[in-house]
């Protein structure tokens, strides 16, 4: 049964917070034990909250989500949701909009466009600034923009209702009806040229269970979204959602927090250099660690903590939000718990805690020392000039090419796999112990899945390093192995 309204707004906390509750940026994976397939694990409300009108309506929420991971509206419109927008607003949302139309390729500016005036602030009058955005471009083919009036266009193609009245159309618009009719606008056109994400999506046929596999990247911006309808469909019609760990399992994360520090009579000076140790300490009021603080913690913990330092500023340039926040596995994380699907944890945080201790003394100073070098010679990005940005904006559009058309061979040439460590033997324990020892586990895991006799259907998301392997030997390839038809969707 659905939760009620109010259960449904307190999880609105989940919409921007849900980042803050993995301590383990990209690297919070390890192999573990997971409740069965067919057992529910209920969502838990993060941030209690109470019903007021500084939340969307519950037929908006979920379309106010996609908005703002499609980036179309600033964060600080989640002040009031009910409030009449404003002209800044309306010009806001036409730039948001605006914006993410032209990142669809083969779509450009025309020459000559002039701002149009706003007249006033009803939903007839926003309906056609979001119209004369669309005219603004060219595009590969003929939209026929030119034959029919704003409403009409709308109306054709779904965003808006069929029967809205012209009464309707005097009305004022308010904040989250404006979000609903650009995010509806940048949905369709995203489908209409075959641009939305098609990820790292595959389904696998020959067990009981109808069960779909995406592949996540832990970190992104928003020109990730929208999803495509094949992967969002699959999502729909899941009952259960997969993910590397639930990371709503409060008693599982409290049993990671105690593992963090060193409890055997041993301190960091201990697992480390005394070289490596000095250096840590002469720089440790940078990441606001007092000596005794750092001391108690173990060293695999250290590199992650520093890491969460450096990670948003390197991996984008919009500071507004972290890029982990556009994280695959968290955008669904969110979705799912919002739409009271059941949560499914194929690992979990204690045994994370275990496989990072399994590191020997050597991987987990070299994995610390390189997170300290990242932390301290990433970019300034003030201090760059237009060639160093222009660089960064290309790799980081390369990068998220591959992801959106689901090129698998492209992402085996970006990712490293063993992290850019050079010695050998800490490479081969690396790549080992983070990726083949918890791909086999994930292997066991989703083939309890397909075996559930119940017949749910399962939407799985783990890091796409695990589906997609440089040796022929990842989780996919597993599958194929063991007799399942493994087929890539795009």
């Amino acid at each position: 049964m659905k939760s009620s309204y109010k259960e449904r707004l307190k999880r609105w906390g989940l919409f921007t917070l849900i980042g803050a509750l993995a301590i383990m940026p990209l690297m919070a994976e390890e192999v573990t034990e997971a409740d069965a397939p067919s057992e529910e694990i209920e969502a838990t409300n993060v941030i209690p909250q109470e019903e007021s009108d500084d939340y969307p309506s519950v037929w908006a929420v979920d379309i106010v989500m996609e908005g703002q991971n499609y980036g179309i509206y600033p964060l600080g419109w989640h002040d009031n949701f009910k409030i009449k927008m404003s002209k800044e607003q309306i010009e806001e949302l036409q730039l948001g909009v605006e914006t993410r139309i032209s990142q669809i390729p083969g779509v450009r500016l025309k020459d000559g466009n002039t701002d149009s005036v706003i007249k006033g602030a009803t939903k007839g009058e926003v309906i056609k600034q979001l119209f004369g955005v669309i005219k603004q471009f060219a595009y590969p083919k003929e939209l026929g923009l030119n034959k029919v009036d704003a409403v009409t266009f709308m109306k054709a193609h779904g965003i808006i209702d069929s029967k809205t009245s012209k009464i309707a159309l005097k009305n004022p618009c308010t904040v989250e009806e404006g979000i609903v009719l650009g995010t509806r606008l940048v949905d369709w056109l995203y489908e209409e040229f075959d641009a939305s994400t098609k990820g790292y999506f595959w389904k696998v046929d020959g067990g009981k269970s109808e069960v779909y596999l995406l592949g996540s990247v832990h970190a992104a911006d928003s020109r990730l979204y929208p999803f495509s309808k094949k992967v969002l469909d699959a999502y729909n019609k899941a009952d259960v959602v997969g993910f590397e760990i639930d990371e709503s399992n409060e008693a599982d994360y409290d049993k990671f927090i105690k593992a963090i520090r060193y409890t055997d009579g041993t301190s960091l000076k201990d697992h480390v250099s005394k070289a490596t140790y000095e250096l840590l300490l002469s720089y440790s009021d940078l990441f606001d660690l007092t000596e005794e603080e750092m001391s108690q913690l173990k060293v695999w913990y250290l590199s992650s903590y520093i890491s969460s330092y450096s990670t948003d500023d390197t991996m984008q340039l919009d500071k507004s939000e972290g890029s982990s926040d556009y994280g695959v596995d968290n955008y669904f994380f969110t979705k799912a718990h919002f739409d009271d699907k059941k949560i499914y944890g194929l690992e979990s945080y204690e045994l994370q805690a275990g496989m990072f201790d399994s590191f020997s003394d050597d991987l987990q100073e070299t994995v610390l020392l390189q997170s300290l070098g990242s932390f301290l010679y990433s970019p300034s990005y003030s201090d760059w000039d237009e060639d160093d940005l222009w660089e960064l904006e290309k790799s980081s559009s390369e990068w998220l090419t591959l992801i959106k058309n689901g090129d698998i061979e492209g992402f085996k040439k970006y990712y490293s796999q063993d992290d850019g460590i050079k010695d050998k033997e800490l490479s081969a324990e690396y790549t080992q112990k983070l990726l083949t020892n918890r791909d086999k586990g994930m292997v066991e895991k989703i083939e309890k899945c397909l075996k559930d006799d119940q017949k749910n259907t399962y939407f799985i998301i783990v890091g796409a390093a695990h589906y997609i392997s440089h040796t022929n030997s990842g989780v996919i390839d597993q599958l194929k192995q063991k007799g399942y038809n493994v087929t890539q969707i795009k």
